[in-house]
């Protein structure tokens, strides 16, 4: 998980309870913004690097969405409910933040 010390609040119980009821279509939702956070993050961490502030604090904001929602995508695979072709997806969207 990315940053996984962070939002470890996720997790409770009323939180598993609404990730379980996601349907394919909200799945896919939830994919299609980690896609814009993923595309967004190469942008932001090299302006980051350099020092820019608004790009600090716009990168540190995106990293902590990122991972509320990594973390969301982390149950529902580990909870099965997640299709092949999402988990696919998912997968592929996480190479974005290694290049």
């Amino acid at each position: 998980m990315i940053f996984s010390g962070c939002n470890e609040s996720i997790d409770t119980p009323n939180n598993k309870r609404e990730v379980s009821l996601f349907t394919k279509t909200e799945i896919d939702s939830l994919l299609t913004v980690y896609d814009k956070h993923a595309n967004n993050y190469s942008n932001l961490y090299k302006k980051a690097l350099y020092g820019d502030k608004n790009a600090l604090k716009s990168y540190s904001d995106l990293m902590l969405e990122i991972n509320v929602l990594d973390n969301k995508l982390q149950y529902l695979i580990n909870q099965n409910k997640i299709a092949s072709n999402q988990l696919k997806k998912y997968m592929n969207l996480k190479k974005k933040f290694t290049q």
